[in-house]
């Protein structure tokens, strides 16, 4: 039997994914390209000083059994998730629209209203869902919209959510019923999506993984230069390589970029899409953060930070006994940042930095007089920015690949990826996968998910 090549473009997660499940097959030869140096993209940890930090806060909080073997969670540990909120100076546990008790007596019976009023409760309404502003409005009422996910989302997408899609939400915003706004205006509840998740002890979150990179046969520090889909090549600076089955895992606007003879209204479609960047500030200081969380949003508009993060609580649940009188003696946090093409940073990364270190002792996140050690990391893709133009690009992308092999789907424009699409067959030689290959909204468990439907349907078309 012939051997089949299959090349992989990327080293993130789901590249690596991609190689580890194709590992062993035979009649498969598989190469791989990273541009950098190292793996596992933006779910990529590093030591700085002694400490870990990634690139961009990663928790797992998906199920074992769909990123087994590739994950290894022989040294890692399970935690009650405790997430809170902080908004015009109050702590609020996670979601706040059940948990309207934290907050002050005639601010929690306004938003208490606004949302058992809200459009989307009446029986008899026909809400207005055509963008993401209206569907908050419409979920949660104006007041309580503006005065929460409003905000939040407008620091996190950095975008005017008028014209941003609702087709990326499914079970990430939860729609609360009018009994659970009531019993959360008495007492507090937990009714995340997260209320558990796993962390490695002791290492980054690629720890995970990192076998799977020892592993590995993409090789680091290999950039792409052309793609020939015609002639089936892939151009870098080590030479030229033939596929018949070609997986791509870097963001599908790079990949077009560097595809041959490309028509002008494709190259005008990758302009549609859309992403944040994120400036990631790592900050250690002696001393706890009180109160207790594992990751915290920040509302205030007028607060450069949007999520933090507590590294020093990724491996311990909430004690009430321990406060104060923990025996952790350094914290170490990390704070995101978002911007945009339309809404970019106006100052350096370093004055950035220094106004979040200000910003968070003035709310009593670090303590006033305490020293802080900071670094940045910069991330020029951060998150898919669902933007109404998302899904009309991408069908014009994704006609013109096809012409070259790549494989179509049931949902391909969905933001979610559902257990059902395991059983799919797929045919084609292309295939897309990840995060910002398919301009989508994947977590870290989606891509390995994903990475492993791909892999089993080019087995099966290698024994057929």
């Amino acid at each position: 039997m012939k051997v089949k090549k299959v090349v992989i473009l990327g080293g993130g997660i789901s590249g690596l994914a991609c190689d580890f499940f194709l590992n062993a097959q035979e009649n498969i030869n598989v190469i791989g390209f990273e541009k950098n140096s190292y793996f596992g993209g933006h779910a990529h940890s590093w030591s700085e000083n002694g400490n870990f930090w990634d690139e961009g806060p990663h928790v797992f909080f998906g199920l074992k059994n769909d990123v087994e073997p590739f994950f290894d969670f022989s040294n890692d540990s399970e935690i009650n998730a405790t997430v809170l909120n902080f908004a015009d100076g109050n702590w609020i546990n996670q979601p706040v629209y059940v948990n309207l008790v934290d907050l002050p007596k005639h601010e929690g019976e306004l938003l208490k209203n606004s949302l058992i009023n809200a459009p989307a409760q009446s029986i008899n309404s026909k809400p207005n869902f055509s963008n993401y502003k209206n569907w908050l409005i419409d979920t949660y009422g104006k007041s309580y919209a503006e005065k929460f996910p409003v905000r939040y989302n407008e620091k996190y997408w950095r975008s005017d959510l008028s014209f941003l899609s609702t087709d990326w939400i499914d079970s990430r915003m939860f729609k609360p019923s009018i009994d659970q706004i009531l019993d959360g205006f008495e007492t507090r509840q937990q009714l995340h999506y997260i209320n558990k998740f796993r962390y490695p002890v002791g290492n980054g979150y690629s720890s995970y993984f990192k076998k799977a990179i020892f592993q590995s046969r993409i090789r680091s520090d290999t950039e792409v230069k052309k793609i020939n889909l015609k002639a089936k090549t892939i151009e870098n600076n080590s030479g030229t390589f033939e596929y018949d089955f070609l997986i791509n895992t870097i963001p599908l606007k790079t990949f077009i970029s560097l595809c041959t003879d490309v028509p002008a209204h494709v190259l005008e479609a990758t302009k549609n899409l859309k992403h944040t960047s994120m400036l990631v500030i790592n900050l250690k200081f002696s001393g706890i953060v009180d109160p207790f969380f594992h990751w915290a949003y920040i509302h205030d508009s007028d607060l450069l930070s949007t999520r933090v993060t507590n590294y020093s609580n990724l491996n311990r649940s909430y004690d009430h006994k321990i406060k104060k009188n923990s025996d952790i003696s350094e914290t170490r946090i990390q704070v995101e940042v978002y911007e945009s093409i339309t809404q970019p940073f106006h100052d350096s990364h370093s004055d950035i930095a220094k106004k979040v270190v200000e910003e968070l002792k003035s709310i009593g996140i670090i303590p006033k007089n305490t020293n802080v050690d900071w670094s940045t990391q910069y991330a020029f893709m951060a998150n898919v920015v669902f933007n109404l133009e998302r899904n009309s690009s991408l069908g014009v992308i994704y006609e013109y690949l096809e012409t070259f092999g790549l494989s179509r789907e049931q949902n391909e424009f969905s933001a979610n990826l559902k257990n059902s699409e395991i059983d799919l067959f797929l045919t084609g030689n292309i295939f897309l996968v990840g995060r910002f290959a398919q301009w989508n909204y994947y977590w870290t468990h989606d891509c390995v998910k994903r990475a492993r439907i791909v892999v089993n349907q080019i087995i099966n078309q290698v024994k057929d």
